[in-house]
């Protein structure tokens, strides 16, 4: 009969159908391997009985995919009893091949795993990878398990390490087929590096230049030859994106971009971002970004183009700033580092309508940035491990060129993350981040002339936890504000992909340029980080000290979407 009708539990035995039962046993089988077990009747005739000897070697291969590798089946009277035992788990894992094999040996999530193809399938992927970071461009790798003693054995046959000899493109229609090129974190004659084409891949894919890419190799005596492939897709595309935290509420953001404009691929870009929390925090933003490249053949210098229209309203200032610039930039990659630098002047217009510093006031500004990054840090930036980023721009403004005050305003940050002992995935994580930011003027802070983006505040979830969001140190602000911090993280250690997280911030400010006061602000705190499908969710709990003072609450935040 259909299994549906006879499933039901006798004691510890597990009538599964038919002549069928499980003993000792709560495996579970999905709809469509009962089928294959006990039969369909609603099927075509061949399906609505099996024999009884196809039945048993269908439960035997679905107990193994479990990892119960010593299942038995004996015959009772009429009845076939199955006993699955326990599931076989990993005890070791040996490596066969290869010398050197410190990397590998850093590889957790394997040792006390339950033993199933699909844990081999993922063994090999991740040697293979592994290897492939190493610069063994064509490596093979064969993976078996013992399922009485638990040992997997990995044979490799590693081959040499190599140099990337050239890469050639299948071409997209509308482009230049070079110009994949300006994106590469890997360079022609150097080490082969498999993480170096993965982030290749996902500098592509995150400006939507194309639907799908890819890099094969082939390797020969020389070294080795990639050859990569991509779907062109539509080139304009229309995202939105939600979010919430607890320092500005609701959030929403609406992009659409068309990243394939000409046979240089250059790309433009509208977003809109908005927030709302209270009726005095709530702040919207209208940008339009371009990267027009206009040299006759593909380049990494292009000219940014940038509108922007940002309103903000806080609890110590309200404004509207309009902001136009137009500039060179350029990126640059060697083996291990990544760079990108833009100059140009902008033009500002601000209107301040509460806080310090009201008013409407006009400046043109010389703009810069300066952005460097380990090719690690910017390949694991969505599930942060290791690596370091900085970050330096300035604005210089002078009186009388189209501006009313004179001020240079120069920031610099930092991250910088720390896998302890390396291991794959980590077990431990330390992070450092830090920053500051100073304006040079004559202009003091009770000055109206001053803008408020020549001023600075701490406080809130991206310097200072223990306290409110730009809370520190008064509704005038500072010219000169740093702070730092340091966190430990326990990424894929405990169930479900909880990261706990301790950590403790410290913030300076000063009155005058370069110049601190004596206040020392440090909030220590604790936290938890969910990686999911759909973004990360983060939260942190913090108490704010002045000094030695205790401040009266602790600081709670809770975010999505939200990093380190």
């Amino acid at each position: 009969m259909f299994y549906m009708i006879h499933e039901a539990r006798a004691g510890s035995d597990q009538i599964l159908c038919g002549p069928f039962i499980f003993r000792n046993s709560h495996v579970s089988l999905t709809e469509t391997e009962k089928r294959l077990v006990c039969g369909d009747p609603q099927g075509s005739e061949p399906w609505r009985k099996i024999p009884v000897s196809q039945a048993l070697f269908h439960l035997r291969t679905f107990l193994q995919s479990r990892g119960y590798h010593r299942s038995k089946s004996l015959k009772e009277n009429d009845k076939w009893v199955i006993e699955a035992g326990v599931p076989t788990t990993v005890s070791r894992v040996a490596f066969q091949g290869m010398a050197d094999t410190r990397k590998l040996l850093k590889l957790r999530k394997i040792v006390g795993e339950i033993l199933t193809p699909p844990l081999l399938d993922s063994v090999t992927a991740r040697v293979s990878r592994t290897l492939q970071a190493m610069g063994f461009g064509c490596p093979k790798v064969d993976v078996e398990g013992d399922p009485d003693t638990g040992e997997i054995l990995v044979k490799i046959d590693s081959g040499s390490i190599q140099n990337v000899l050239d890469v050639s493109e299948e071409p997209v229609d509308g482009v230049n087929e070079e110009i994949f090129r300006r994106y590469d974190a890997f360079q022609m004659g150097k080490r082969f590096d498999g993480d170096h084409l993965q982030l290749t891949q996902n500098r592509i894919l995150s400006l939507g230049l194309v639907q799908s890419t890819y890099f094969s190799a082939r390797c020969e005596a020389e070294g080795v030859l990639l050859r990569q492939k991509s779907v062109g897709g539509p080139p304009r595309r229309l995202t939105l994106g939600i979010g919430i935290n607890t320092e500005k509420g609701p959030l929403a953001r609406v992009t659409w971009r068309n990243a394939r404009m000409g046979q240089m691929a250059s790309q433009i870009e509208l977003s809109v971002n908005a927030w709302f929390r209270n009726g005095n925090n709530n702040g919207q933003e209208f940008s339009a970004l371009g990267s027009w490249y206009p040299l006759s053949r593909p380049s990494r210098f292009y000219l940014k183009p940038i509108f922007s229209v940002k309103h903000e309203s806080t609890e110590p200032r309200e404004f509207l700033l309009v902001q136009l610039q137009l500039g060179p930039a350029t990126t640059w990659d060697s083996q291990n580092l990544g760079l990108s630098a833009t100059l140009g002047p902008r033009l500002n217009v601000i209107r301040t309508a509460r806080g310090t510093g009201m008013g409407d006031s006009t400046f043109l500004s010389l703009s810069g940035s300066f952005t460097l990054m380990s090719h690690p840090f910017e390949l694991y930036r969505t599930s942060p491990r290791c690596g370091f980023e900085l970050n330096l721009s300035a604005s210089l403004s002078q009186k009388g060129w189209l501006s009313g005050v004179t001020a240079q305003a120069l920031h610099l940050d930092f991250q910088n993350l720390f896998n302890f002992l390396n291991e794959d995935p980590p077990f431990f994580v330390i992070g450092f981040r830090g920053g500051i930011s100073t304006t040079i003027t004559a202009e003091s802070l009770t000055s109206a002339s001053l803008p408020a983006i020549f001023r600075y505040h701490l406080g809130g979830s991206k310097d200072l936890r223990g306290f409110s969001l730009l809370e520190l140190p008064d509704a005038q602000g500072a010219l000169t504000a740093g702070f730092s911090s340091l966190e430990f993280r326990f990424p894929y250690t405990f169930p479900w992909g909880l990261q706990p997280l301790f950590f403790v911030d410290l913030g300076m400010t000063g009155k005058q340029f370069l110049s601190l006061d004596g206040a020392l602000y440090w909030s220590p705190g604790l936290g938890l980080r969910w990686e999911t499908g759909i973004g990360v969710f983060r939260g942190t709990v913090a108490n704010g000290f002045i000094n030695s003072r205790s401040r009266a609450h602790p600081q709670f935040y809770l975010s999505y979407g939200e990093e380190f």
